[in-house]
């Protein structure tokens, strides 16, 4: 009987037209031979054979070189395969379950199809762990598994759940152009070696660990976590639509966070709550949300309600923004995350409920609140010390009210009479509303007088005699606008020339 047509394969043609259209390979290669109705008929038999040569091969200490081979089912758990194992561009038609197994001298799974699912749980891939454009049908499961050597699933297909959970890759991994139609979850995994991916679907990496680099090119994360997760060398995410949908990063270790890069375009939907992000890298390409590209999503769950997170948990995240853009001498929009922060701590309020057991909620302030205390306040007269304009309106303000009022005065050198007691009623000022404002000399009087109780360097004339509204403009005019004032000025001079 003839041999096998497929290239480099010694075994027999089955030549059995009856169960195949491809008589002239053998049953290994045969890629009708396990097909529909096929399968059920044939499966032992392959099988059987397919074990028998596995044995032959590790009696006789051979590499075990299977490719393209077309298998049913089978159980190999806590197997050891001592030499070295190709399946390249293998297909699976059943389940293949390698849970525990040891592949001492590496394994190589390109191009393998797996139409039935494939578990790796727990196994150990000495050496070479090779399942580039590799296509996993029905799940894949390595929760557990140690990768030794690098890790290779470049271009690999997933089309259902792929599971990474508390996987070892001691020499890195590479998931470059690999597609995971339903997600991927690598939550506990580590990665003490380079990590190179380009993901397009959900990727759970809740506590997992990048001990050395860890690179995201052109990734496209959808409803991402990485909650927990410590990166503790470099590590870089770049694309144009990275964090598509909601992305967290909560209590994220960034152990090295000069050399973390976030180079994307679109911040909006990514949540640093809880992370030190004061010295992580945002490129000047970086949006966050709201019409002023500086609004974060923590702020937007306390706005809609629809994430539970407490209100010191959001001020933190723009306190650590804050702290960020002034490290990158980011001056103009650290004040503005400043606001952002100060405008929560005006809007909204904790509120602690009796009970222990349940969180603190996050209740919004009323309108007096919100514009009348001492926050409010801070707001209004000068945008929480970011303002040289606010005080510097209310002074003027102040000067010409209160030149106004002298203006108004019979006398602008004397106290108001309603200020005195009425013995000295015949030495006191009396109104005459605008009677003389076409008088250049009651303008200057009054407005003398009032330059001199706004600005403390000037002395007024001895004529005058001061009262309670110069003292009224010396502490709510001058000292307001002038307190104001130097502290706009020293957080603009203190950030651009103490760095």
């Amino acid at each position: 009987m003839p041999t096998c047509h497929y290239e480099k394969c010694d075994e027999q043609a089955h030549g059995r037209k009856y169960y195949s259209l491809s008589p002239e390979n053998c049953i290994f290669h045969d890629k009708n031979f396990l097909k529909g109705d096929n399968y059920d008929i044939n499966k032992n038999e392959v099988a059987r054979k397919f074990l028998d040569k596995l044995s032959n091969y590790v009696s006789d200490r051979k590499a075990l070189y299977f490719n393209g081979y077309n298998l049913p089912a089978l159980e190999f758990v806590r197997y050891e395969f001592s030499e070295r194992l190709k399946f390249s561009d293998a297909t699976f038609y059943g389940l293949v379950n390698f849970f525990g197994a040891t592949f001492t001298k590496g394994a190589s799974f390109d191009g393998a199809a797996f139409t039935k699912g494939a578990d790796f749980s727990n196994a150990t891939l000495t050496n070479e762990a090779n399942f580039s454009s590799a296509t996993f049908a029905e799940g894949a499961y390595f929760f557990g598994a140690v990768f030794t050597e690098r890790a290779n699933f470049e271009y690999a297909t997933f089309t259902e759940v792929a599971s990474f959970s508390h996987a070892i890759f001691s020499k890195g991994a590479v998931f470059s152009r690999a597609i995971f139609s339903k997600g991927v979850d690598f939550s506990g995994a580590t990665f003490t070696k380079e990590a190179c991916a380009t993901l397009r679907q959900e990727a759970y990496f809740y506590g997992a660990t990048f001990t050395k680099e860890a690179y995201f090119y052109d990734v496209k994360f959808q409803n991402s976590d990485f909650s927990e997760a410590k990166f503790l060398n470099e590590v870089r995410f770049s694309g144009s639509e990275v964090f598509k949908d909601e992305t967290l990063f909560r209590y994220t270790i960034f152990e090295q966070p000069t050399k973390t890069v976030f180079d994307v375009n679109d911040l909006s939907k990514v949540s640093f709550a809880g992370s030190d992000i004061s010295k992580v890298t945002f490129t000047d390409k970086v949006k966050w949300g709201g019409n002023d590209c500086l609004k974060i999503i923590e702020e937007e769950w306390i706005e809609t309600g629809r994430q539970n997170i407490s209100l010191d948990l959001v001020l933190y995240v723009y306190r650590r923004l804050r702290e960020n853009y002034e490290f990158n001498l980011k001056f103009d929009e650290a004040g503005k995350f400043f606001i952002k922060e100060m405008e929560l701590k005006r809007k909204y309020r904790t509120i602690h409920r009796q009970d222990s057991t349940s969180s603190d909620l996050v209740g919004k302030n009323n309108w007096f609140r919100r514009h009348f205390s001492l926050t409010g306040l801070y707001y209004h007269f000068s945008s929480y010390g970011e303002s040289i304009i606010k005080p510097t309106v209310i002074g003027i303000i102040t000067v010409a009210l209160s030149t106004l009022f002298w203006l108004m005065q019979s006398k602008p050198t004397l106290e108001p009479h309603f200020f005195v007691s009425s013995s000295l009623y015949h030495n006191t000022s009396h109104y005459v509303y605008l009677s003389q404002a076409g008088n250049p000399t009651q303008w200057l009087a009054a407005f003398q007088r009032s330059l001199g109780d706004f600005l403390p360097v000037l002395s007024l004339p001895s004529d005058i005699k001061v009262g309670v509204v110069d003292y009224i403009t010396k502490i709510v005019g001058g000292a307001l606008t002038f307190g104001l004032l130097i502290i706009a000025f020293r957080r603009k001079f203190e950030r651009k020339y103490t760095r």
